[in-house]
């Protein structure tokens, strides 16, 4: 063992630069590989860590007319509560509602301070589905509708290290006391770290309201569909003409990856195909560097093999060698393994945690750090392994006449493991480059609506209620703010808005819908194709509401013109067409969807001011004077000003981050292939001296000898090229599938990819071979 270990030092001392390069390559990919194993664990563990997981489903129902075959898991009260009572089978039935964030004012001090912060409607028996782990009270707090459970995040934000227990919170004129506090979720969970409050008798009996998500708990997983059966005969065959024709259970640990549900709240959600993508991509950073591993240690092994042959001369057993050589590949492995945890910690601690959704930090990810040591441990033993025995197999009579180095098996084995590193690295920049025009294109396509210097901030009921001509006032006395609207949703802030069904000549009509005030079109700039905008006299109208319907929504329904009145339950007039435009991002297609006038005598809250400013306006100054409006109404009200462009990013956050990812770890793949070719070309230029010299003494050029190295590289790297873009295609078209709207094929991605590999490597190659052609010929010939 001492003499292997002190073989291992001598030959880090000796090939410093292959060990350096071996250790840089493997422990970037080793951390690039947990980073990535990280993010994909986070994905594929959603919600799995709730102790009674494999029980818990989402209640879902299909629309009769959803043509896409979609389910929605918002429905009414009383569908969610007749279904947990229909079978003995299931043990515990809970809905929730969500209320996003709302504004509450908690004492700190002398002075009330507000925050908005996030509420969830719920019953009492959503803490026998979910495991909330109580820090301060119980769960029986649901019971009590003016005691509310917190997680304990907000109860440090709101009250500090002091015990948060019957403490009192106001949210408008209701006064909560805090009948618990809970442990937070994990950020892979559906269930939010929120403010959970009993519903009392909300929407109880109106099952036209759909509002709520129903979460079911089975007895036994096994009894699912004799459940849905059972409620499909006794409750819904019975009434053939009921909106809702099929019932499912969907595994609350399969609703991230869901792709045919219509969620119509904001809601986590996964892409399968951006999963495998990430983890195919973590596994091929692993393959580069073992490949390089693998070259470098072939590549030495000419520079090795009469070290090598004079210790079997002097006794040394052959199995001796190999252990030796199969040490130094493990210990080798093992640094760049710790060196990776070191380049992983460093990271966590800064910006760059933010790559991935998951927690970055090692304490968070032990086992999987403890299988990636495992990892490395067995990547070193396999791409040990065969430099071990390539090595010691080769007879004395070779080393001493011949070069084994450059044998055709030995060449084309270096072919191939290059190769594939090139296939690697071309595939991932162009699927790179696919990733970055799709984003590029949804944060730049026209949405039907002036969203250029827009801002939005969220205000609280009271000032909307009782101040909202005041605020107005102040906002417009602004030269550069030209239009101030107010509207109940954020516009691109969610794939999913709230659908309202109506009923016309015995069809039934369901279309997205966002209530706004009367100049809310104007503010962004919505043109009317047909009939006419809203008025102040639609505002003050109190016996019906006033619709502005989108083009998809009369294309499909004909009869509702401008003009028309629907009586038979919703009452509203439509009084205009307005141009399709994008609510949701461009991952869906444009939907039904009608704007709803909220007349100014309603008790309806449009808690979301939009603000118009006049382009080549100071931005900075208009901010200011949006904040210095609200807080002249309400000082303790966080005000967060955000324009369009950041509610985008918001929206097409899963597309930035895995843009963000695939560029890091393509530039990763690169530089690890790049190592690798780094290390052939020690290797060809080590080992030509000689031919080297001679054609120098012949009359080569330094030219012609870079030309030389480099032509073989190039030929590899096209034929690389032509076998790397039908693969790159190939997933790239999987990954588009998730897209309604996506740019033209764009054929100047692919020549940009082999450009740039073409580049680099003519760069690698070129800068380690120039030595080798401007050594002096006579020193080459030499020392040879």
């Amino acid at each position: 063992m001492q003499l292997i270990l002190r073989n291992f030092i001598t030959i880090l001392k000796r090939f410093k630069t292959a060990s350096i390069l071996n250790v840089l390559g493997l422990s970037t990919a080793f951390a690039a590989f947990l980073i990535l194993l990280m993010q994909v664990r986070y994905e594929q563990s959603f919600d799995k860590f709730h102790s009674k997981a494999e029980r818990i489903y989402r209640l879902e129902a299909q629309d009769e007319e959803a043509g896409r075959t979609l389910y929605a898991c918002i429905l009414s009260r009383p569908q969610i509560e007749e279904f947990a009572a229909s079978s003995p089978h299931i043990a515990a039935g809970a809905l929730t509602e969500d209320q996003d964030e709302v504004y509450l004012t908690v004492k700190q001090g002398d002075h009330p301070t507000g925050m908005r912060e996030q509420m969830v409607l719920c019953t009492p028996e959503l803490a026998q589905i979910f495991d909330f782990a109580m820090l301060e009270g119980d769960t029986t707090a649901l019971r009590t509708p003016d005691q509310v459970l917190i997680p304990q995040s907000m109860a440090r934000r709101m009250f500090g290290h002091r015990p948060a227990y019957g403490a009192q919170i106001t949210y408008g004129s209701e006064r909560l006391t805090v009948g618990g506090v809970y442990r937070d979720f994990p950020r892979n969970t559906q269930i939010h770290n929120a403010l959970y409050r009993n519903m009392g008798k909300r929407f109880a009996n109106q099952r036209g309201m759909w509002a709520f998500k129903g979460y079911i708990l089975l007895d036994r997983a096994a009894n699912k569909q004799q459940v849905v059966d059972n409620y499909m005969k006794n409750y819904v065959a019975p009434h053939p003409d009921q909106r809702q024709k099929d019932y499912r259970l969907t595994l609350l640990s399969d609703v991230y990856y869901t792709n045919d549900s219509e969620d119509m709240t904001p809601q986590t959600h996964g892409d399968k195909a951006q999963t495998r993508l990430l983890l195919i991509v973590a596994f091929l950073v692993i393959a580069i560097a073992a490949i390089n591993f693998i070259n470098f240690t072939t590549a030495l092994a000419p520079m090795r093999i009469k070290s090598i042959n004079t210790q079997k001369v002097l006794g040394c057993s052959t199995g001796i060698l190999r252990a030796g050589l199969i040490f130094e590949a493990v210990g080798l492995s093992l640094i760049a393994y710790l060196v990776a945890l070191v380049i992983v910690h460093v990271l966590s601690l800064t910006s760059y945690a933010d790559l991935i959704s998951a927690d970055m930090a090692l304490t968070a990810n032990l086992p999987l750090a403890a299988y990636v040591a495992a990892g490395a441990l067995l990547a070193g033993l396999i791409a040990g392994l065969y430099p071990a025995w390539y090595i010691t197999s080769f007879p004395p009579a070779l080393v001493l006449k011949g070069s084994f180095g450059l044998s055709p098996k030995g060449k084309r084995l270096r072919t191939v493991l290059i190769s594939i590193q090139f296939i690697v690295s071309i595939v991932l920049i162009i699927s790179l480059l696919f990733v970055k025009i799709q984003t590029r294109y949804m944060q730049t396509t026209p949405l039907g609506f002036d969203k250029d210097n827009i801002a939005i901030t969220e205000i609280s009921p009271d000032i909307y209620r009782n101040h909202r001509e005041a605020l107005t006032d102040r906002l417009e006395s602004f030269p550069g703010i030209t239009h101030v609207s107010y509207a109940n949703k954020k516009l691109c802030n969610s794939d999913d808005y709230g659908v309202q069904g109506i009923m016309d000549q015995g069809i039934n009509i369901h279309f997205g819908i966002m209530a706004v005030s009367h100049n809310f079109l104007t503010t962004m700039s919505i043109p009317i194709i047909d009939g006419r905008n809203f008025t102040d006299v639609d505002a003050r109208k109190q016996d019906a509401a006033t619709l502005i319907c989108n083009q998809k929504m009369v294309l499909g329904n004909p009869q509702l013109i401008p003009g028309k009145r629907l009586a038979d339950g919703f009452v509203a007039d439509i009084v205009g067409t307005s141009a399709d435009m994008h609510f949701t991002s461009l991952r869906k297609p444009v939907d039904p969807f009608a704007l709803m006038l909220v007349s100014t005598k309603s008790s309806q809250v449009l808690n979301f001011c939009y603000v118009k400013i006049k382009a080549g306006t100071d931005l900075k100054a208009a901010v200011g004077h949006i904040n210095q409006s609200i807080h002249a109404i309400d000082p303790a009200y966080p005000v967060n000003v955000e324009f369009f462009d950041n509610v985008l990013n918001a929206l097409y956050q899963g597309e930035i981050k895995l843009n963000r990812q695939i560029t890091l770890f393509s530039l990763l793949a690169i530089l690890i292939s790049m190592i690798g070719v780094f290390g052939l070309v020690i290797f060809d230029t080590q080992y030509r001296r000689k031919e080297i010299g001679i054609r120098k003494v012949f009359g080569a050029t330094v030219g012609e000898i870079l030309t030389m190295f480099n032509r073989t590289y190039l030929y590899i790297v096209a034929v690389c090229f032509v076998i790397a873009v039908p693969v790159a295609w190939y997933e790239i078209k999987l990954w588009l599938q998730n897209f309604a709207y996506q740019p033209p094929i764009r054929i100047w991605v692919f020549a940009v990819a082999l450009l740039v590999v073409l580049a680099v490597t003519i760069l690698t190659v070129t800068l380690q071979s120039y030595k080798a052609a401007t050594e002096n010929p006579a020193q080459s010939i030499k020392t040879d």
